[in-house]
């Protein structure tokens, strides 16, 4: 037995004559009466457009003219060419130089009308005639009222009577930078975000606008502004971008200038090792490494690489100490000399090259950290009871007890013939242990010694020929009190002594040759021994036996030595 299923069928309904005959009637009725609405709001928006650029263009011609840009006066012609208005430079339009012209198109339908042509006069601003300008499309129109201060303001009408609403203009004042940006003109009490900045200026960074020059920041970039009652002028603040400087090849945020000063600088030296004293620097401590390896010395170019021996540095407490000898090309005499340190704390090979910061002319240098000499020859050798101390005048001293101390040298300096300087830094710490002398320089053979009386507690040479010839000082060396003692033989002046950087004897005596070709210098006393033993009671630092030194480099070196702050001065980090 089968069975029979039927199939539904289903019919589509279209819609029917009336049906579509009332949807357009409705939409005739909507499009009737929202087709005024649209064209008016069209309309509105418009001429409130055309409007607010004709007011921009009025504001800036009064301020150009204000500004005797080009030393002209500007102005507005709303009549001169079809669909358009320009901004002019000139004192009419007819005269006006054509090539700074700005033209403003707008659309056909829009018209202007009362006050269609104003120039401001250079300086004062004022216009040269007043009124109102009609801006109108169909039945929109809106107008611009110009009084005769030129000010400039918008002019509506509320219920058949005009509203006349005032414009100001904000002017923007790049405060030290560079570029240029057109006035701002925004109605009283009304908001509008800010013009975008476009100003710039080299190495800084744009904080936003104050309102005085030394103001701090009151709006941010693009910021809201509200008009009060008055024009306004906002200034650009600036933040000092962090300033970077490629020194040997490395890159470094952070230097500090060093100013020598010329106060004791009766000549200008060249290749002056220049101590610089770095005494509780936070600056420095808070970034350089703890080994001082960052440090480089530039000139005053602040690229130029200068040789340096770094004696000492710490860092305590995030607080720098230390001991520099900086190789300065030339030291002036007319003017402070300027230098510069730059540090980091980036891990950085060492920058130091001490022996290249002592010149040829530089026999020994010896800060007593060790006996050896900075100038990479002619190291020393303590003898007796001769040490390194804590207690020297910059650092490190050799301290000797008076009985057959001191620190020899050997041969290796060699023949100096009748051309030398030796200086030191020397404290008597008690009289006389054995003998009535402190030697503080001699060569073995006799020839020469340079030493304290200390019955008489002043300098004393002693130049050995065959009738031995001994110079005598005056300064007065006393007990605890350090002295720069420093004694000169030339071939061209004869013997000099000096005591604290002032010439003390001045004598012709040139007899005799300091021959450490073939005797010992030595330093702090002599090798005789027994009943002739003149050893220095006390303590000596910073020992150099050189080549000729002028009056003028012992009177620097001295005053540069004397005190950590004595003739430097530090600036600001940059």
């Amino acid at each position: 037995m089968g069975i029979s299923i039927k199939k539904e069928e289903r019919k589509m309904r279209g819609f029917t004559l009336i049906e579509v005959l009332l949807v357009i009637g409705i939409a005739a009725v909507v499009f009737t009466f929202s087709a005024p609405f649209a064209l008016n709001f069209y309309r509105t928006q418009m001429v409130e457009d055309t409007r607010s650029n004709v007011i921009d263009a009025l504001q800036r011609a009064r301020h150009n003219s204000v500004l005797q840009k080009n030393d002209s006066a500007f102005g507005v012609t709303m009549s001169e060419v079809a669909d358009s208005f320009v901004l002019f430079q000139g004192a009419n339009y007819a005269s006006r130089d054509d090539t700074q012209d700005e033209i403003f198109s707008v659309i056909s339908e829009i018209s202007f009308t009362g006050l269609t042509d104003l120039v401001f006069a250079k300086l004062t601003g004022l216009p040269d005639d007043t009124g109102t300008t009609t801006i109108s499309y169909g039945n929109v129109s809106r107008g611009i009222l110009v009084d005769a201060a030129g000010m400039i303001y918008k002019v509506d009408v509320l219920n058949g009577s005009e509203v006349v609403t005032p414009t100001y203009t904000i002017t923007f004042d790049a405060n030290g930078g560079t570029g240029s940006m057109s006035d701002q003109t925004i109605e009283e009490g009304a908001s509008a975000n800010l013009t975008v900045n476009s100003f710039t200026r080299t190495s800084y960074t744009f904080a936003g606008w104050a309102t005085s020059t030394d103001g701090v920041v009151a709006y941010a970039d693009s910021a809201s502004y509200t008009m009060g009652s008055a024009n306004v002028t906002l200034y650009a603040k600036w933040t000092a971008e962090p300033a970077t400087w490629t020194v040997d090849s490395l890159t470094y945020d952070n230097r500090k200038k060093i100013t020598i000063s010329n106060t004791n600088v009766d000549a200008t030296l060249t290749d002056f090792p220049l101590l610089v004293f770095i005494d509780g620097d936070t600056d420095i401590g808070g970034i350089s490494n703890a080994d001082g390896f960052d440090h480089r010395f530039t000139d005053s170019d602040g690229t130029t690489l200068l040789k340096y021996e770094r004696e000492s540095f710490a860092i305590a407490s995030g607080a720098a100490t230390g001991k520099y000898w900086v190789k300065v090309p030339s030291v002036s005499t007319s003017a402070p000399t300027d230098i510069y340190i730059y540090y980091r704390n980036t891990d950085t090979a060492d920058g130091a090259d001490k022996t290249n910061v002592w010149n040829t002319d530089f026999k020994g240098v010896y800060h007593f950290e060790d006996a050896t000499s900075s100038t990479g020859t002619n190291n020393g050798t303590f003898i007796g009871d001769a040490s390194s101390t804590s207690g020297g005048k910059l650092d490190n001293g050799m301290i000797s007890d008076g009985r057959s101390d001191g620190m020899s040298v050997g041969t290796t300096i060699g023949s100096t013939n009748n051309n030398f300087t030796i200086s030191m830094w020397v404290k008597r710490t008690s009289g006389g242990a054995y003998q009535p002398y402190h030697f503080i320089f001699s060569d073995y053979g006799t020839r020469y010694t340079f030493y304290i009386d200390d019955g008489l507690s002043v300098m004393r040479s002693y130049l050995y020929t065959q009738t031995p010839e001994t110079l005598n000082g005056s300064v007065n060396i006393g007990i605890g009190e350090w002295h720069y003692v420093v004694a000169s033989k030339s071939s061209t002046f004869g013997y000099r002594t000096y005591i604290d950087g002032n010439l003390e004897v001045d004598s012709s005596a040139n007899t005799g040759n300091l021959d450490l070709a073939n005797n010992q210098a030595y330093w702090g006393g002599d090798l005789w021994g027994g009943a002739n033993d003149y050893s220095l009671t006390g303590i000596m630092d910073e020992a150099r036996f050189s080549n000729i030194r002028s009056v003028e480099w012992i009177h620097f070196e001295y005053h540069n030595m004397a005190d950590v702050g004595n003739d430097l001065t530090w600036g600001a980090e940059e």
